[in-house]
């Protein structure tokens, strides 16, 4: 008997999204480290890039996508990127016992 595998056996009905501003993207289904990892990188970028339509996101984060962050406004992207890592983690492991999130700097 093979072994079941999320991708063939759960995927389809069961997909990893976790942001309707992220149409598309998923959470990798895999070590926590690898899942914090790539939740963080993925909110660091979309704080670089701009264009995320949140209502109660900052204006630095739905500045028109492309347009440079001004040195001041870089901890206030830093900062959002965190605090939505962690919100977004601790919302789909809140069954779990995982406490805090990482910080990958």
């Amino acid at each position: 008997m093979l072994p079941v595998t999320f991708e063939r056996h759960c995927h389809q009905c069961h997909t990893l999204n976790f942001d309707v501003q992220l149409p598309g993207r998923e959470m990798i289904h895999g070590e926590p480290k690898q899942l914090f990892m790539q939740i963080s990188d993925i909110y660091n970028a979309a704080a670089l890039r701009g264009g995320y339509e949140e209502p109660n996101a900052p204006e630095v984060i739905r500045r028109r996508p492309g347009t440079p962050i001004k040195e001041a406004d870089r901890a206030a992207a830093r900062n959002w990127a965190d605090e939505k890592s962690e919100n977004i983690l601790n919302g789909r492991f809140r069954q779990r016992s995982v406490q805090r999130m990482p910080r990958y700097r």
